[in-house]
């Protein structure tokens, strides 16, 4: 499947993007990643466990990256670069109260406490970090070395980031990695 993961590419994706898709592409090779088709993607995963997702458009890359909270979110940003740990804060911003004690709404279901860093954040919405768990990039004026964040779509904040690196999204991936690692 990946092989026409690479064929699309080349046909939608031309310079500086091309080439970075290319690098990128190799990572997740590196890191022994396989592919499968998904709706509108090519979803990655990692010993049969989903990682996340890489979309091609014309001249665009969008990437997604799925990550799983239990309650405790120290082992996702402890000893991560700052840009790792400010897309895990910024996602504690969320502001739906409709998931709050006593109310229901879009989840039915009760706030969530997350520990990052040390802190508790308690009655936070179920859908603080994105819809399905996951952080979504796309690729930026042409190229892949920033990124820009895209999900959660409903957070002020998050709206107004800055680019993040590439770096940051592979980082985000070996997280995840390292996660099914953990739970083989």
């Amino acid at each position: 499947m990946s092989k026409k993961l690479l064929e699309s590419a080349k046909e939608k994706l031309y310079g500086q993007l091309l080439t970075d898709f290319e690098d990128f592409y190799a990572f997740l090779k590196s890191e022994n990643m396989t592919f499968s088709q998904g709706y509108k993607c090519y979803k990655f995963k990692y010993k049969g466990a989903d990682v996340g997702s890489v979309s091609v458009g014309e001249n665009y890359v969008g990437c997604g990256v799925s990550l799983e909270y239990s309650g405790d979110s120290d082992k996702y940003v402890e000893g991560q670069a700052a840009e790792v740990v400010d897309i895990f804060m910024k996602s504690l911003e969320h502001k739906c109260t409709n998931c709050r004690e006593g109310r229901t709404g879009c989840s039915k279901q009760l706030g969530m406490t997350v520990n990052v860093a040390g802190n508790s954040h308690k009655n936070l919405c179920v859908q603080a970090f994105g819809n399905f768990l996951s952080f979504a990039f796309s690729s930026i004026d042409g190229d892949m070395s920033s990124m820009m964040r895209t999900t959660p779509k409903s957070s002020p904040a998050i709206n107004n980031d800055s680019p993040v690196s590439i770096d940051t999204v592979k980082s985000l991936i070996l997280i995840k990695k390292a996660y099914i690692i953990e739970k083989l």
